[in-house]
């Protein structure tokens, strides 16, 4: 498959991380990271400066990934105007991605920001409601797990997962909430299929009259 990329991307090679980085690729995705990607073959994390890109592909060269201009090169930093030979870029899905040279682009997987929605009380208070729509399942998370927002809320859907933080007054009389959510890149087997769910859940909840905070 394909992976979307923008600005500057650190590509690496799947098999290099695991046998390289301490802990392999789950390990790798616990750290902070501020997004990810992967496909059979490869992975993106990306930056918008280039020397952010740099110090994670140093960081990886001390534990042993190979990084030259050759196509046996296991780390490319990649812009939109420079691909290394071991690796192909073009649009796909109406996407700029990349990929591993040689084999085939496929589906485009794309880059994921989470939700960041202003919310109208009424359908903050029918989040069931919003569940049933996508064919899930939502639930409270308990006191325990929680750390900073008000309240949370896990959706569930055929193995998919996402929690959803509520920031505001949520259990006052407020006419707006705050929804928050990021990726969980640690879900690395089941990512795509959390990615689908939350966007349901964002396109049901816009569609019902949620929408993107203004910032003044």
């Amino acid at each position: 498959m394909a992976i979307e990329i923008e600005f500057v991307n650190v590509i690496v090679r799947k098999s290099a991380i695991e046998r390289c980085f301490p802990g392999g690729l789950d390990a790798f995705v616990r750290q902070d990271i501020p997004n990810y990607l992967e496909d059979e073959h490869i992975l993106r994390v990306g930056f918008m400066s280039t020397r952010e890109a740099e110090e994670l592909a140093e960081k990886l060269v001390s534990t042993g990934v190979k990084f030259d201009s050759t196509r046996d090169s296991e780390i490319a930093i990649v812009l939109t105007d420079s691909v290394p030979v071991w690796l192909e870029c073009g649009n796909v899905d109406g996407r700029y991605a990349c990929w591993l040279a040689g084999t085939r682009a496929g589906d485009c997987k794309r880059i994921s920001l989470g939700i960041a929605l202003r919310c109208p009380r009424a359908i903050y208070d029918s989040i069931a409601d919003v569940a049933t729509a996508c064919g899930a399942v939502v639930e409270e998370v308990s006191a325990v797990e929680k750390i900073y927002p008000e309240k949370q809320f896990r959706f569930m859907r055929n193995g998919a997962e996402f929690k959803l933080d509520i920031f505001g007054d949520a259990d006052a009389a407020a006419p707006f909430v705050g929804l928050w959510s990021v990726p969980d890149f640690t879900r690395r087997a089941t990512y795509h299929l959390d990615v689908a769910l939350t966007r349901d859940v964002e396109r049901v909840l816009t569609e019902r009259g949620a929408s993107v905070p203004r910032i003044k």
